[in-house]
C-alpha cells in the first residue's frame, strides 16, 4: 500500500496524515526492529542496531549525533571520516554513518564484549584440567577421602566460576547496550526528521 492509501485509512479511523507519515517513516527506518544479537555458547557477546534514513545526514546533524553518543555512553570517543563515511568509536563500541543503495544513509551502532571470549576460554581450560586431574586422583586412590582432592577440585571450580561470571554479566550487559542503542536510534531519527522537508501538513 502507498503512504497516501495508509493516510486515507488512518483518516477514516481518526488518525492524522502527519501521524501516519511519522509511523511509516519509523517502520522504514527500522526503529521498531529488535537489536541484532551475536552469541557465543548461547550467551550474548555482541549487539548491533541499524537505522536507515532516506536522505544524507548533514554535518550539523552528524555533530548532534556525536554529542548524543558521548552523552549516552559516557565517553568522548574518536571521530573519523572519509568521503561520505563517518564514524565515532571508543574501543569496540562503534557508530558508523554509511551510504545506502537508494541514496540515503544508515546509522549502524555496534559493539562486542571484549572479555567474554577470554572468560569462556579460561572456563574451558580450567574445567577440563580440573576434571582431568580429579579423574586421575580418583583412578589412583580409588576415591580415598584422604587423597589430595582440593587442588583439582579448586581448579575445576575456577573454570565453572568463569562460566558463571559470563552467565550473570553478559545478559545484563546486552540489555544495557541494547537499551542505549534503541534510545540513540530514536533520538537520531528525530534529529534527521527535524531537518527534513515537511511532506504533508496536518489538517
Amino acid at each position: 500500500m502507498t503512504l497516501a492509501e495508509l493516510q486515507s485509512i488512518g483518516e477514516e479511523a481518526g488518525i492524522s496524515k502527519a501521524a501516519v507519515a511519522r509511523a511509516a517513516g519509523a517502520i522504514v527506518r527500522g526503529d521498531h526492529l529488535p537489536p541484532e544479537r551475536q552469541s557465543l555458547m548461547g550467551l550474548p557477546v555482541g549487539v548491533a542496531r541499524t537505522v536507515v534514513f532516506d536522505r544524507r545526514v548533514t554535518d550539523a546533524e552528524w555533530e548532534r549525533m556525536v554529542v548524543l553518543f558521548r552523552r549516552t555512553f559516557g565517553t568522548s570517543g574518536v571521530v573519523r571520516g572519509a568521503g561520505s563515511l563517518r564514524e565515532w568509536g571508543n574501543g569496540r563500541l562503534r557508530a558508523s554513518l554509511e551510504p545506502t543503495a537508494r541514496g540515503g544513509q544508515q546509522l549502524r551502532l555496534s559493539t562486542t564484549k571484549s572479555d567474554a571470549g577470554m572468560f569462556n576460554l579460561l572456563g574451558t581450560v580450567f574445567s577440563v584440567l580440573g576434571l582431568s586431574l580429579t579423574g586421575l586422583v580418583a583412578a589412583k586412590t580409588g576415591f580415598d577421602p584422604s587423597a589430595a582432592w582440593f587442588g583439582p577440585l579448586a581448579i575445576a571450580a575456577g573454570g565453572l566460576a568463569a562460566f558463571a561470571r559470563n552467565a550473570i554479566v553478559l545478559p545484563r550487559w546486552f540489555t544495557q547496550r541494547a537499551t542505549q542503542m534503541a534510545s540513540i536510534s530514536a533520538a537520531a531519527s528525530e534529529i534527521v526528521a527535524e531537518g527534513a522537508p515537511v511532506i504533508e501538513q496536518e489538517t
